[in-house]
């Protein structure tokens, strides 16, 4: 992410302001197949076993990019997230959370 990124957040999160939202996170959208252990988590297979990928819900992982709360929020919530969230879509390379070797494997070739 670049600063060129970041004043895109911050005018996106005060113009969510006016709209109700009250933080905004950067996330990756997920729209896929996605299961857990115990099944599917993004589209019901007792009707259509497998709809197109356009037609599931998107769900969205945070990327941990940035979060912009208001200061209220921080004390309020005692958290950097609130109620009423912008789900800031990034691009699927741009951020890189580091948590894991193959991770920052992934990043140094980036």
């Amino acid at each position: 992410m670049n600063s060129l990124d970041y004043d895109t957040l911050i005018d996106t999160y005060i113009n969510g302001l006016n709209e109700g939202y009250d933080y905004l996170m950067t996330a990756l959208k997920l729209q896929g197949f996605i299961w857990n252990k115990q099944g599917p988590l993004s589209c019901n297979r007792d009707g259509l076993k497998w709809p197109m990928t356009q037609n599931i819900e998107a769900l969205y992982e945070v990327d941990s990019g940035a979060f912009i709360p208001s200061v209220e929020n921080y004390k309020f919530f005692r958290d950097r997230i609130g109620i009423n969230p912008i789900l800031f879509e990034q691009e699927k390379f741009k951020p890189v959370d580091i948590d894991w070797p193959e991770d920052f494997t992934f990043a140094e070739e980036l």
